[in-house]
């Protein structure tokens, strides 16, 4: 593991009312790209594979959280990899 190289953990403020006990369902959002799907993942963990241009982070959150999420995984294995600074 080499920090700031294999990953980097980002993300907005904010608090959970849910716990590791509580086995909160995971929908897979695909790219990011499908009304659908966001729709249908209100109370879940959103899961999203980066691809498709959705505004950044901000974009990402933003729907997240319009759509009722209870958290979001998104992997980001395309904008601006290598290029982490410090």
């Amino acid at each position: 593991f080499q920090h700031r190289i294999d990953y980097v953990i980002q993300g907005f403020s904010g608090r959970s009312e849910y716990t590791f006990q509580d086995d909160v369902q995971v929908s897979d959002l695909g790219n990011g790209t499908d009304d659908a799907l966001w729709a249908s993942a209100g109370g879940t963990i959103g899961y999203v594979r980066s691809g498709a241009s959705l505004g950044g982070n901000t974009g990402i959150f933003s729907l997240a959280a319009e759509n009722n999420l209870a958290g979001l995984i998104f992997v980001n294995k395309d904008a601006n990899c290598g290029q982490i600074e410090a």
